[in-house]
């Protein structure tokens, strides 16, 4: 298992460290939104960026934010965020800490389809779990702290990503990172 923090709060301005080596694998910066693009009503709408570059400073993904869509560009393919990572969310089990569950679903290159599942709770901690969805191939677990009350939160994002999920590291760190940006 391979553990990841994230160096800063913000997953969309900050780098991806490797708990182990102390490594950076992965870093995250977003314009601010001075970025002006045309949205399907022909105004201009101004938009951030957000760059996603692995450790050999190649740039792995584009996540262009704004008012009216949001895109990313991965794996030489731009598509809405909507169409490519596709939400749905049901009350938790009757009697259990679990206030949501919601799951985000996504295809990858290989043809499999994976999911995010998403479990809000009572001890102030997001928890992400991602599974192949035609086995059920537990591949990684991410934690995203919340802020307790007025205080701001001091904790870092973590991600544990099991052995078979390598392969996939791209993918699994770009849409972890989608899904906690995401609001909820």
């Amino acid at each position: 298992m391979r553990k990841l923090h994230f160096f800063s709060q913000q997953p969309t301005n900050s780098a991806v460290i490797d708990s182990a080596t102390g490594n950076v694998l992965y870093e995250f910066f977003t314009t601010d939104a001075t970025t002006h693009t045309t949205n399907q009503l022909g105004r201009d709408e101004r938009v951030k960026v957000t760059t996603m570059w692995n450790a050999q400073r190649q740039v792995v993904a584009l996540y262009t934010h704004g008012a009216s869509k949001d895109e990313v560009t991965y794996s030489g393919q731009t598509r809405s965020v909507d169409d490519w990572l596709v939400w749905s969310s049901k009350p938790g089990p009757s009697g259990s800490a679990c206030n949501t569950i919601q799951k985000c679903q996504f295809g990858f290159p290989d043809g499999k389809k994976y999911k995010w599942t998403y479990h809000s709770d009572d001890t102030r901690n997001r928890r992400f779990s991602l599974f192949e969805c035609e086995t059920s191939q537990f591949l990684a677990n991410g934690y995203r702290p919340q802020r307790s009350g007025i205080f701001p939160c001091t904790r870092k994002l973590k991600l544990a990503v099991m052995a078979d999920g390598e392969a996939m590291l791209d993918t699994i760190v770009l849409t972890f990172v989608l899904c906690v940006c995401r609001p909820l």
